[in-house]
């Protein structure tokens, strides 16, 4: 029998209204655990704010360093979608980038997104649905 392969992850954690960067990474590190999977990098943004759009297509530099080719990846955990960026166009170029173009699966359990199961497209876009939803209020 073969041996079983690793996902390696990313946790990204920023303080958000009503979670602490701290309760998100224990949160998200016990996913990790959970799941089987080796954490290869964490990065706190100490902000507090969405990162701003750069070139009109709202790239995040801090995904090109985390998901370089050369550092295999497998997925990225954060506690919401929104920590990517501010308006649905940037989470939703977000997600084609790291899901569809690099192949790296998302997993935000605060908006009950994960690329990992067989109804992950399902899934995704009803969470962005509830995102929107929730910003009009």
């Amino acid at each position: 029998m073969g041996r079983r392969k690793v996902m390696r992850a990313v946790i990204y954690v920023r303080a958000l209204a009503g979670k602490s960067a701290r309760a998100q990474f224990s949160a998200l590190r016990r996913l990790c655990q959970e799941r089987g999977w080796t954490v290869a990098a964490i990065h706190v943004d100490p902000s507090g704010r969405p990162p701003k759009p750069s070139n009109g297509k709202g790239r995040l530099a801090l995904l090109d360093a985390l998901l370089d080719r050369r550092s295999r990846i497998g997925v990225v955990c954060l506690w919401r979608l929104g920590i990517l960026g501010r308006a649905i166009d940037d989470l939703l170029w977000a997600l084609h980038e790291v899901h569809v173009v690099r192949g790296v699966h998302v997993v935000a359990p605060g908006d009950d997104i994960d690329t990992t199961g067989d109804d992950a497209l399902k899934r995704v876009l009803l969470a962005l649905k509830q995102v929107e939803q929730g910003r009009d209020r």
